[in-house]
């Protein structure tokens, strides 16, 4: 039946299903199965009616059907309207007779309609301003109906027009209580938030004001009279940013708004940008030729461009619009002034304040009337009054102060300037007042202090051309440690054990050596196994060129000791770390990473580097090390995994849950391990007094709650605040006494249920605790020690698999008791070399690639999984996503290291603060500054940007770069699991080759591979060298006859042709 129904549906107009639907929507219809099921009862009544057939036979003959009503265009409409019937009829049988008769209202009673016709009486009256019959009549509405919205909104626009802001708060409040969410009521909540605003203003309360505003905004975000409000009272507090952008946003909803002009020009105004200024009040009267307002305010810029002409002739206009306007009369009195009209001047300053007695500006000007003449105790009255209608007046605070320190009050003078500085921070008046008030009390460093301030505000900001710029941005550079020539002897005599063990093999298994790499062949994979991209084109040519008979174990040394090793070998340590640039939710990587990058470039020893990760405290910033344990904080179990895993080789986690299934270990025994670190945690709270002295919580936050804010602002720094301070609680410390248990569903018969658990480790030799040491620090003592059947074995296995492409032991992460090792006796000698080098990796790097068995050509043949190796010569593998992506670079770039990151130390500058000292306001100040330096690196990255990408090495970059970059198309992982990177081919692989930014900007002028080839005078010439920057080698005689050929019949782009051809190859992709 319901297929039938969709079917019948499927012939109606688009229009009809568009009102059936709209009919659905609107009814208060509960659909359910039942009503779905009375529905299609009546469906299928009338529609048997109409065809006179019975419902199963209609479902028998649904083709005919079908037919007749897609024949029949009368049919189809009476069908529909059946239908529409039958939804009628269902909704009124499933609606509840209130809801229904919300469709058809019943009479209103008495008191509905007494309310009625007050409140229109009520509109009338607003109308003609007759505020006092306004409130009457609303007050008679609110004890018919005391929630009446409209007369509680009428009511308190009636107390404000009277003066009565309290009581208009107050009804407004009412209004603002109500919570429900239809369109009325969310509009007259806007209503009553943005009057509320006006109230606060002329109360000059305007901080509360702009909160009110923003509270109608989020009822009604295109409420224009409220982003109007907002903007007055931003002006009035000298935010005159925020006036500007709050009139564009009222001028967005309506660009007919001449208030909002007016408004914008006034601040424009006041930032000094007159042109703007005037235009906006020429747009306001040109929208609104009666609002004085605008007028009067073109006058206030005309007074500031010193054209009292202009001023008065639209002062006089402003006075003719609004006789009562006491900004007018306030600006007409200053012009008076300047004028020498004092009786005028006071004359309208009378009849401004007999209007307005809380106008601030005509106190403040009749004060200044008096300094003129002198009488400084009259003027400091007046100012007492301005202060007293607005509470920050900066100005009259420091004229106040002028008027005491005239009559010799330097006291009060000098506790007025200080007050005026409070309010205005860049008042040059107050400072030099204030100095000179220190030095009448005879407090010269004091007025010193000041005199220096006022020459910064002094000193003029040289033009652009005349500052010094350093266009280099800070970059955070390693140094990189060379290894020692005195040890060369010594390796490459390992190397030769190393040939004669791997040849012993060869023997044993019968396998021929493959031959010796060509220089072609070598150069290029050195380069990309050490440093991570092909050589440069001058870099192949002089390792060609040269005769030295040693210049292979010398190109080896000099590339282990550049900054290409720390960076290539980053990548591989990213990969196998699962290093991110966000560690956790409050933990950024950035000074973890360039703490990797630092120690594997001075070569710190494995084993150091490895017991610094492990035993690592503090904060991130302070000791960079605990980003190890900060990437898996609160997941002691899972860290503890994941280190067996990574430094010895094993995997222990699936007897976290139960006991290993394919290995030896036990639920118990990978508890007894956990047991080391259980007691390291990776956060501490406001209560622990190791670090706070009090609770740094409770006295921030207090702090916090007393700082002066917009609402809107303190809800966003509300997370702000809360998230540096967790950021700085983020201490990897360690709590001893934490014990470990058993789960609660722990089943085997050598323990019980949360049984407490005791550190022991699960091979080598048992940890002996120390004196004063914490299991953590034991822990990594032993795992560390050269003493450890698996540290020395993993990390030789890992670098051997790194060099030849696939380790002696697979999986180099999962070594069991019954491992194959493909070559036992290499792998003692590899162990005991790297004890002996004391875990020196680029020394122990140094001696794999000296040995002939690096040296060979790759190996071509595929090696299936499980199927022993015996190294003929290293594995052929294709690049990873970070050599292709560094090689592009090399092709491309002049200068392919010309970006780096920035040193962490600049952000965390900023973020690290003090908790037992801080203030809540030095708390939002340093998050906006970390906030500007992430900010401000869109502006650094600028010069090395192309067609959106940042051409930096792949260890610059972010990690991990977004799913759809070149480098995770090309296999880098996420950093979620240990080694996820991948080197397996793809189609998106393939079109990224094609047709991807990367290939197209090697042809782009002034790339390294243009220039290189505009350098050369003959296609041949040009040829050859597009073959040594790309693939390290000469063309053959064929490839450099279709080369030439294909440059010869499209000139310059067949260069191109040429140039993605071999990029695209797979000798390019592959490590011969």
């Amino acid at each position: 039946m319901i297929r039938w129904t969709f079917g019948v549906l499927q012939e109606i107009s688009a229009l009809n299903l568009r009102i059936f639907v709209s009919l659905v929507g609107r009814s208060f219809l509960v659909v359910d199965s039942k009503t779905i099921l009375v529905f299609f009862v009546f469906l299928g009544f009338f529609v048997g009616q109409f065809f006179n057939e019975s419902l199963p036979t209609l479902l028998l003959k649904r083709p005919l059907i079908m037919c007749r009503l897609s024949n029949c265009s009368f049919h189809a409409k009476a069908l529909y309207s059946w239908l529409l019937l039958a939804l009628f009829l269902t909704i009124s049988w499933n609606t509840p007779r209130s809801a229904l008769c919300q469709g058809a209202p019943a009479a209103k009673t008495e008191k509905e309609i007494q309310v009625d016709a007050l409140i229109v009486g009520i509109r009338e009256h607003s109308k003609n301003a007759q505020w006092d019959l306004v409130v009457a009549d609303c007050t008679r509405v609110l004890e018919i109906d005391p929630i009446n919205t409209s007369a509680l909104l009428l009511r308190g626009i009636a107390h404000n027009s009277k003066k009565n802001f309290d009581r208009a708060i107050e009804d407004f409040d009412s209004v603002g209580r109500q919570t429900a969410r239809d369109s009325i009521a969310v509009a007259n909540r806007a209503d009553a938030f943005s009057h509320r605003s006006f109230s606060y203003y002329q109360k000059t309360e305007f901080l509360k004001a702009i909160d009110s505003a923003f509270f109608a905004i989020l009822e009604k975000s295109d409420h224009a009279e409220a982003h109007s409000h907002r903007a007055m009272a931003y002006m009035a507090r000298q935010q005159f940013t925020k006036a500007i952008q709050s009139a564009d946003r009222a001028i967005g909803i309506n660009d007919k708004n001449a208030e909002a002009y007016s408004l914008r020009g006034l601040a424009y105004a006041a930032t000094n940008n007159l042109p703007q200024a005037i235009a906006d009040q020429n747009k306001a009267i040109a929208l609104a030729p009666a609002l004085a307002v605008a007028f009067q305010r073109r006058a206030e810029i005309h007074l500031a461009k010193n054209d009292a002409a202009l001023a008065s002739a639209d002062i006089d206009q402003a006075l003719r619009l609004n006789p009562g306007s006491v900004e007018a009369l306030c600006d007409r009195a200053y012009l008076f002034g300047m004028q020498s009209k004092r009786a005028e001047a006071m004359a309208d300053l009378d009849a401004a304040t007999t209007i307005d007695p809380q106008c601030a500006k005509a106190h403040y000007i009749r004060g200044l009337a008096y300094m003129s003449s002198e009488d400084f105790e009259k003027a400091a009255a007046c100012f007492d009054e301005t202060i007293r209608c607005q509470k920050k007046h900066a100005l009259a605070y420091c004229s106040r102060g002028y008027a005491n320190h005239a009559q010799e009050k330097y006291e009060a003078a000098l506790n007025d300037f200080t007050k005026a500085i409070d309010a205005d921070p860049k008042l040059v008046n107050a400072y030099q007042g204030r100095a000179k008030t220190y030095i009448k009390l005879k407090m010269r460093k004091e007025a010193n202090a000041d005199l220096a301030l006022l020459k910064t505000f002094g000193t003029q900001t040289p033009h652009a051309k005349d500052i010094p710029q350093n266009t280099e941005p800070p970059r955070f550079v390693f140094l990189s440690k060379e290894v020692d020539p005195a040890l060369q002897t010594k390796a490459l005599q390992s190397a030769k054990t190393i040939d004669a063990l791997v040849e012993a093999n060869h023997q044993k298994y019968k396998v021929a050596a493959n031959p010796a790499t060509s220089d072609e062949q070598f150069v290029r994979r050195m380069y990309l196994d050490i440093t991570g991209t092909i050589p440069t084109f001058l870099q192949t040519q002089k390792f060609l060129h040269s005769t030295d008979s040693h210049k292979r174990s010398q190109l080896i040394d000099q590339l282990l000791g550049s900054d290409g090793y720390a960076s290539h070998f980053f990548n591989y340590w990213a990969d196998i770390l699962r290093y991110t640039d966000s560690l956790n939710g409050n933990v950024r990587g950035e000074p973890y990473r360039q703490w990797i990058k630092q120690s594997l470039a001075e070569n710190k020893p494995w084993n150091v580097l490895v017991h610094e990760l492990l035993t690592a405290e503090g904060l991130v910033w302070t000791n960079p090390a605990t980003g190890y344990l900060q990437r898996d904080a609160s997941m002691p179990l899972d860290n503890m995994n994941n280190t067996i895993r990574i430094f010895l080789g094993t995997r222990i986690g699936c007897a976290q849950c139960h006991n290993h299934p394919f290995d030896r270990w036990t639920q118990k025994e990978f508890y007894q391990m956990a047991a080391f670190t259980f007691g390291t945690h990776t956060q501490t709270g406001g209560a622990d007094t190791r670090y706070w002295k009090a609770n740094p919580n409770e006295r921030l936050r207090d702090d916090f709650a007393a700082i002066e804010q917009e609402e809107e602002d303190r809800r966003n720094n509300t997370y702000r605040f809360d998230r540096l301070i967790n950021i700085n609680m983020m201490i990897v410390n360690d709590h001893v006494d934490s014990k470990i248990t058993l789960p609660k569903d722990y089943a085997y018969s050598d323990a019980k249920p949360s049984d407490v658990v005791e550190p022991k480790t699960i091979f080598g030799e048992p940890v002996e605790m120390q004196e004063g040491e914490t299991p953590r620090k034991a822990f990594a003592r032993w795992l560390v020690s050269k003493e450890n059947p698996r540290f020395a074995r993993t990390i030789a296995n890992r670098l051997w698999k790194r060099t030849f492409g696939v380790g002696l032991i697979e999986p180099v992460d999962d070594m069991q008791d019954s491992s194959e090792i493909e070559n036992p006796e290499l792998m003692k000698f590899l162990e005991s070399e790297m004890i002996r080098l004391d875990f020196d990796m680029k020394e122990f790097l140094r001696i794999l690639y000296n040995s002939q068995a690096y040296q060979r050509q790759a190996c071509e043949e595929d090696v299936q999984p499980g199927q022993p190796y015996h190294f003929p010569g290293p594995m052929f593998r294709r690049m990873t996503a970070e050599q292709v992506w560094d090689s592009f670079l090399t092709l491309a770039l002049p200068v392919p290291y010309g970006y780096r990151e920035l040193p962490s130390h600049i952000r965390t500058d900023s973020v690290g603060i003090d908790l037992n000292n801080v203030t809540a306001t030095e708390v939002l100040t340093a998050e906006t500054a970390s906030g500007q330096v992430d900010g401000g690196q869109g502006e650094r990255q600028k010069a090395y940007m192309y067609k959106g990408l940042l051409l930096a090495r792949a260890s610059e970059l972010p990690s991990p770069v977004p799913a759809n970059h070149f480098l995770r198309v090309f296999g880098q992982s996420d950093r979620e699991l240990i080694s996820a990177s991948s080197t397996t081919g793809s189609v998106p692989q393939v079109l990224c080759m094609f047709n991807g930014p990367i290939t197209h900007m090697l042809l782009e002028q002034n790339s390294t591979i243009y220039n290189n080839i505009s350098r050369k005078h003959d296609i041949a010439s040009g040829v050859k060298t597009l073959f040594l920057t790309i693939l390290s080698r000469l063309p053959e005689s064929e490839e450099l006859a279709l080369a030439q050929e294909e440059v010869k019949r499209n000139g310059a782009a067949g260069y191109g042709n040429v140039v993605w051809s071999l990029v695209n190859t797979r000798e390019f992709l592959f490590i011969q």
